[in-house]
């Protein structure tokens, strides 16, 4: 079942920019509800609090697997919420004295936030083939801040570029390239 890992997690204890984060799970369920207006209010009450005028916080490392979760779900509604939310994420930062656990190591808040949103790179790569061009916007939006993969997906950014794959996206995904390469 979807979100079973949610209600686990004691967030009345973890950090987000106003205070504690009691209120994220309804927000992270929020992002999959059919109805427009509460994705977006819902994206809203993620985005200036996990992470503010790109100053990440606690939270923001503990939503990561839940928008990782809808995305592997290959849930449509609010997806391009998701994708906005990592792309805030991958791109804030916090002071290195911030840190939290990532996969039994205690490290900066920053690189542990990139980390657990690397995991999914190859479903963001995959993701690439949907027919919405706004949502792959989104993608290589991500993809370009994911510089620890940057071999990897430059590769792949280049082969499909090669393929003739997208055109109607080819300035994006030209941009793309070069914000790999420059990176």
């Amino acid at each position: 079942m979807m979100f079973d890992d949610l209600y686990k997690i004691d967030w009345a204890h973890i950090c987000q920019a106003h205070g504690d984060s009691h209120e994220v799970p309804t927000a992270i369920e929020g992002l999959i509800s059919p109805d427009p207006e509460v994705q977006e209010s819902s994206y809203w009450r993620l985005d200036n609090h996990i992470v503010l005028q790109a100053d990440l916080h606690e939270a923001a490392f503990y939503v990561v697997p839940f928008l990782a979760e809808i995305l592997k779900a290959g849930l449509r509604p609010g997806r391009k919420y998701v994708y906005r939310l990592l792309i805030e994420i991958a791109n804030g930062s916090a002071p290195d004295d911030r840190t939290c656990h990532y996969d039994g190591t205690e490290m900066p808040l920053t690189q542990a936030c990139r980390a657990s949103i690397g995991e999914s790179v190859n479903l963001y790569l995959d993701e690439l083939s949907t027919r919405d061009r706004d949502l792959r916007i989104e993608v290589l939006d991500l993809l370009a801040s994911l510089q620890v993969h940057r071999d990897r997906i430059l590769s792949h950014l280049t082969a499909m570029k090669a393929r003739g794959e997208f055109d109607q996206i080819d300035n994006e995904l030209g941009e793309a390239i070069s914000m790999m390469k420059d990176g």
